[in-house]
């Protein structure tokens, strides 16, 4: 690009040299328009050649005419067969091959018709293809992940929210406070099945699994879980919280108790009354999925309410 401006930049000031030292009433110096015509011709610009070396009516020809136009004429027939084999190249789907080939059309001629179109369908086609490959990353990337952040981020809001009215409820003021060997690692769950309940909504919407892939009959196994860690948290906690201890320290877990308990009652009452058919085992994974939100909330919203009365005491 540069040298064709530098080109254009040189012949102009030829020309304006040439017709500065052409008389209005003098015929023009034939070796100035000759050399004049053939750096034209060096630097691709044949028409404006052609046009010196092609003499006007009554006019006679230049000395150099005849060479001259024989070689406008190759080096439009060079150029002819640089932009053929561009288009082939174009053609076989090499576009880099393609415009160098058009670019080497434009050395031997600037006028090139066949060369500037196959430039501009190149040009055209990197335009095409930017698009494409810009609504193949959204499409693929840019969708997915916002039909899934933006669920995520609504339904965890949601159970935070929930899990932040229920704490008040759950721990009251003169409760007994958890070690902290008991908080973290409920804490710990809590958040994860926050997380993963959140998360479970737009991957399920998104990529819907068979439940027995995962787990055979996960509702039974959540229950048997949620009904199972309720005790063992209860009495593990009780035991770890001597250093805090008050007389029947257990009563100030009875809500967190009796909501655990109540969660195994009414999964097992759902699981007991799904009827039978082809989407029972879809409705097994719904129940799980609802007992492992509730577990999560109240998890959540217990060690929330256990760190606001540590922070108390502190």
């Amino acid at each position: 690009m540069l040298q064709r401006h530098i080109r254009w930049c040189v012949t102009a000031l030829l020309a304006l040299v040439t017709l500065a030292h052409s008389a209005p009433s003098q015929a023009a110096d034939p070796a100035i328009e000759c050399a004049t015509a053939a750096l034209y011709v060096q630097n691709g610009h044949l028409t404006e050649a052609a046009a010196l070396y092609t003499p006007a009516a009554g006019e006679t020809p230049l000395p150099c005419s005849a060479a001259g136009l024989k070689d406008v004429s190759d080096k439009r027939m060079k150029a002819r067969d640089f932009a053929v084999k561009g288009q082939k190249k174009l053609r076989a789907g090499e576009p880099e091959e393609a415009r160098f080939e058009f670019g080497e059309a434009l050395k031997s001629d600037v006028g090139n018709t066949e060369a500037l179109d196959g430039l501009a369908e190149i040009d055209a086609q990197e335009v095409r293809s930017a698009e494409r490959r810009w609504n193949r990353f959204y499409n693929d990337w840019i969708v997915p992940a916002l039909q899934l952040i933006v669920p995520f981020a609504i339904t965890f809001v949601v159970l935070l929210s929930l899990s932040g009215l229920l704490s008040r409820w759950l721990v009251g003021v003169d409760s007994v406070a958890w070690p902290r060997e008991v908080r973290k690692p409920l804490g710990i769950v809590g958040w994860v099945l926050l997380a993963g309940t959140a998360a479970m909504l737009p991957v399920y919407t998104m990529f819907p699994f068979e439940p027995e892939a995962l787990v055979p009959k996960p509702s039974f196994w959540s229950l048997f879980a949620l009904l199972l860690s309720a005790p063992i948290s209860v009495a593990a906690a009780d035991l770890l919280s001597r250093e805090w201890r008050r007389p029947c320290s257990w009563v100030h877990w009875l809500r967190f108790l009796t909501c655990m308990v109540g969660l195994g009652i009414i999964g097992l009452l759902v699981t007991a009354l799904l009827p039978d058919g082809p989407e029972r085992e879809q409705r097994w994974l719904i129940a799980a999925y609802a007992l492992l939100a509730a577990y999560a909330v109240l998890l959540a919203a217990t060690v929330h309410g256990q760190n606001r009365v540590c922070r108390t005491i502190g």
